[in-house]
């Protein structure tokens, strides 16, 4: 779509904002606000009325230019340290200090929440003045940002980078009327929401095709190409059922640690989960950005050869790492070396699926980033023997499966990389005044439909729900609350919840989704979360039940809703668990694309390598059972929302 010019323009001898419409006023960034204070850390939370959410530069949602819905981190701020440090909603939050290289600082982000925060020491709160638009200030500012104007501000100390807020606010910027900066903002809401929608395709598509590329591998390596070769129990859990003719072994069978020290002249390389084992210049160029290289002489460096294989720091994430090149690597790095019985592009494949990346995860519980995953726990995980000629086959399928789904998926993100610059583009050539969009933006735009609610309060809405029908039953608590909330936004296919599930202990859990609903219910007040006998419970506030008011947007929902509610609303904790948990099992298992038998959703709920070591706890007759009621009473998932994640179990 072509959008005209204004009719006159002015020459702003300001380079990054060239000509603008005559009639609009250049002035300087910190007469659009009326406050702009620093941000405070205050202490740890003790569980108090001090408690309250604290917005960190990690909650900027840089491609929304708004705080994320969810503010996870809680800080102890006193009455006192909060005045004047409440956030709130309307207000700009500018990064002042972090950032790095590719990401400078001096990014701006809108607060459009309805909870009481303050923001973190790193982040400064910008309150507008009272004839200017929020949001089309946070587009200018992403304009200044997206051509840096802020890095002339920047101040680099010990390798951080710290802004200087007065300075970047003394840049010029441009005030067009407060009704035309309305329509300006109301322009780039309605045309970078149609973006982000097809951004939110492609990259609906890109998970769709890394769930199939894994889905492909772990279905190849462990069961082999030919679908009616007879299947016997291998005894591993990860293997499960494997083909006749293949035997299982333990690793150290087929694999050795190799010791010799490196070569003088050999050159270092690094193991990266993105380019593999890549010599450690060439990542340099790669990324731009420096690594940490070793001081020491080669004699302190392994040898890699070859072939093969290196078990890095995050092998516990994203699987071993095979090399096909010679050179050096540091010690904290574990090199295998094939026996026998190995083809090492078939080990290649194995070795990245995430079945044996959940294997390997759980030969223990102390596994975080920066610890050494070592040759004991590669020796934990049997493997299985398959025939060499097959080993062959399979990889050669892979490959060329595998290369077909990374094409697709490198054309996917070049899609979402020319929206995003499209995205850009858009909103600088609108708030530097090079179109004219006042007329632009449909009458009807904001009434044809209506705007879907955020996350935030929709977790909220549906929680209130739940709880002003139940928070009087003795079995309601936080874990059996976040239960039936999973249950409600999947079965009624909630889209605007939104939540990201990991699988826990007790289930299907989002801790930020927790903290957020307590955190939001209490600000509506409809619900306060107290401590009593060692446990939540949700006491109702002088608002209670005015919920309901909102309800009226998911009426084609709440039929869905209300089969879980009817049915599980008064049930123990535990069997909302053992129904939220094959649920999320079973919803998985259609998102990748399979038709899974009971026996196939017990096993991915109730194994403790695929959801979490407390589910063997469980007896398997009350999964049996739980799952012919779920089909009896139609509780049964469509493939809806996302994967849940594998968290360390």
């Amino acid at each position: 779509m072509r959008f005209p010019a204004y009719p006159k323009y002015k020459d702003t001898g300001v380079q990054w904002l060239g000509e603008v419409p005559s009639h609009w006023r250049i002035d300087r960034f910190k007469w659009s606000t009326s406050e702009c204070r620093n941000g405070i850390w205050g202490s740890e939370a003790q569980g108090d009325e001090n408690d309250i959410p604290c917005i960190r530069v990690a909650d900027f949602d840089r491609n929304q230019l708004k705080v994320s819905d969810e503010i996870p981190t809680i800080r102890s701020v006193s009455t006192s340290e909060r005045q004047g440090r409440i956030v709130q909603s309307g207000d700009l939050l500018l990064e002042k200090s972090g950032g790095g290289e590719s990401q400078p600082v001096g990014f701006v982000a809108l607060y459009g929440g309805v909870v009481d925060a303050v923001c973190s020491n790193f982040v400064a709160r910008m309150t507008l003045s009272q004839d200017q638009d929020a949001s089309y200030w946070r587009y200018v500012h992403h304009a200044a940002y997206s051509v840096r104007l802020n890095t002339r501000s920047i101040k680099q100390t010990s390798g951080i980078q710290n802004l200087d807020q007065q300075q970047y606010l003394d840049e010029l910027a441009p005030f067009p009327s407060h009704d035309e900066q309305q329509a300006i903002a109301n322009f780039l809401d309605h045309e970078t929401a149609k973006i982000d929608v097809l951004v939110a395709e492609q990259q609906r598509l890109i998970d769709l095709l890394k769930e199939k590329r894994q889905a492909v591998i772990s279905q190849a390596v462990t069961k082999g190409l030919d679908l009616d070769v007879p299947m016997k129990p291998s005894g591993i859990p990860w293997l499960g059922d494997i083909p006749e003719h293949w035997e299982v072994v333990q690793s150290r069978r087929l694999f050795s640690v190799r010791k010799e020290k490196a070569i003088d002249s050999a050159r270092q390389v690094t193991a990266s989960q993105k380019y593999g084992i890549i010599y450690q210049d060439d990542f340099i160029a790669r990324e731009g950005r420096q690594v940490v290289k070793t001081i020491l002489g080669a004699h302190t460096l392994c040898r890699v050869k070859p072939n093969d294989f290196v078990i890095s720091l995050r092998s516990f994430q994203g699987g071993i790492e095979w090399s096909q090149i010679e050179g050096a690597i540091t010690f904290h790095y574990v090199v295998l070396t094939p026996i026998k019985f190995v083809y090492e592009p078939y080990f290649a494949h194995l070795f990245k699926s995430i079945v044996y990346i959940h294997a390997l995860r759980s030969t223990t519980n102390l596994i975080r980033d920066g610890q050494d995953l070592r040759f004991s726990h590669f020796i934990q995980v049997d493997l299985p023997i398959v025939p060499e000629d097959e080993q062959k086959a399979i990889a050669s399928f892979l490959n060329e499966r595998v290369s077909h789904i990374d094409s697709l998926c490198e054309e996917a993100e070049r899609t979402i990389s020319l929206l995003q610059e499209r995205r850009t583009a858009l909103i600088s050539a609108a708030v530097t005044g090079k179109i004219d969009v006042r007329n632009a933006t449909p009458e009807n735009a904001s009434v044809s439909k209506p705007k879907p609610y955020t996350p935030g309060f929709a977790r909220q809405l549906l929680a209130g729900e739940i709880l002003y029908r139940f928070h009087n039953h003795p079995t309601m608590g936080r874990v059996k609350l976040q239960k039936l909330l999973h249950l409600c936004e999947y079965h009624g296919q909630l889209e605007e919840v939104k939540a990201s599930y990991r699988r826990d202990a007790a289930g299907p859990f989002d801790n930020k989704l927790m903290i957020g609903v307590a955190s939001g219910l209490k600000k509506q007040k409809w619900f306060e979360s107290v401590r009593k006998d060692g446990r939540t419970v949700y006491a109702p506030m002088e608002k209670a039940g005015q919920h309901q008011k909102y309800l009226s947007r998911w009426e084609k929902q709440m039929t869905r809703i209300e089969e879980i509610l009817t049915l599980l609303g008064q049930a123990k904790t535990q069997q909302c668990e053992i129904v939220s948990t094959l649920y999320a099992a079973w919803n998985d298992l259609l998102i990748e694309g399979k038709s899974p038998s009971d026996v196939e959703i017990i096993r991915e709920a109730s194994d403790p390598i695929r959801w979490h070591k407390n589910k063997a706890k469980i007896p398997s007759e009350k999964w049996s059972s739980a799952i012919s009621w779920m089909r009896e009473k139609d509780i049964v998932p469509q493939g809806f929302g996302i994967h849940t994640k594998r968290g360390n179990a």
